[in-house]
């Protein structure tokens, strides 16, 4: 959804754990994001992820059965 929704950050730091291969991590500004928040498309978003994770959990539970 981030990808989608905001394709540029607004700024990168270190991260405070330094892992071999560990990408900066990209931040972004909070008037932005509540923007995006707002946005029809973000609901459209957010649905299918809710859907998405129903089944999975669904899958999850008929395959320990």
């Amino acid at each position: 959804m981030i990808a989608a929704l905001l394709p540029r950050h607004d700024a990168a730091r270190t991260a405070y754990v330094r892992l071999p291969g560990s990408a900066q991590v990209k931040l972004y500004l909070r008037t932005r994001v509540e923007e995006v928040e707002l946005s029809e498309e973000f609901l459209i978003y957010q649905e299918k992820a809710a859907k998405a994770k129903v089944r999975r959990g669904s899958a999850a539970r008929t395959a320990q059965q």
